[in-house]
């Protein structure tokens, strides 16, 4: 990270996390905690070790193809090598020892960890994915959003807030399609780390149920709707 200006500090991004990336902790906090799930912990302990040594290689790659070789990979080249062999000592040196021990009984909960294991790294890779490409497509959303806010019904509830200047909205998501448009002022809207997107008043932005943004007011005061368009979608 600090090859690329970068910080290092440990979460020190931490308002940009996906809910999907915290998902998957919350699901291993959750195992452990319950004794009674630990064949299960093993399973997603397998799977962890077992896709880490594949996906830190080509984690390697992307960076050096996206960065250039001037970025500094030893951290996933180290591990490329080093969960290669975590996942053999899982295996051998702890599924396999348990089985012998305990027997076909536990075989059903180190499959089940393994492939919920798996269901949720998949949906945590989906998420970014789909984050990624609204984030670098913001202009287009925006257009769609201008295109939608003159479709709005009489009656719709826009979902007034009315901001005074450094007011923040830490990053979130919502459930549903939403429309972001700023009647009066102006805000910082972020949707990745780095520089904001500058919303100034008649500005209108389409987000997507579960598009993780936040913004902060720069007027003095800053009156903007949030209504929902789940029925326009």
């Amino acid at each position: 990270m600090n090859s690329l200006g970068l910080a290092s500090d440990p979460h020190v991004y931490w308002q940009f996390y996906q809910p999907s990336s915290l998902m998957l902790n919350n699901y291993f906090h959750f195992i452990t905690r319950n004794k009674r799930f630990f064949f299960k912990y093993i399973g997603a302990l397998f799977y962890t070790e077992a896709s880490l040594a594949n996906i830190s290689k080509e984690q390697a790659i992307l960076v050096k193809d996206v960065f250039g070789n001037g970025v500094d990979t030893q951290y996933f080249d180290e591990h490329y090598h080093i969960d290669e062999h975590h996942g053999e000592m899982v295996l051998f040196r702890i599924i396999q020892p348990l089985l012998e021990q305990y027997g076909n009984q536990i075989v059903n909960d180190i499959l089940l960890g393994f492939e919920e294991f798996q269901l949720l790294q998949r949906l945590a890779d989906e998420d970014i994915l789909i984050q990624l490409e609204w984030a670098d497509n913001l202009d287009t959303y925006r257009d769609k959003g201008d295109e939608l806010f003159h479709k709005l019904p009489a009656d719709v509830d826009l979902d007034t807030f009315d901001e005074a200047l450094g007011e923040r909205s830490t990053t979130h998501t919502h459930p549903d399609h939403r429309l972001l448009y700023i009647e009066r002022g102006e805000m910082d809207f972020w949707s990745l780390v780095g520089d904001p997107v500058k919303l100034k008043e008649k500005d209108v932005l389409l987000i997507p149920k579960h598009r993780l943004h936040g913004s902060v007011v720069r007027s003095s005061s800053c009156l903007y709707h949030q209504p929902i368009i789940e029925s326009m979608l």
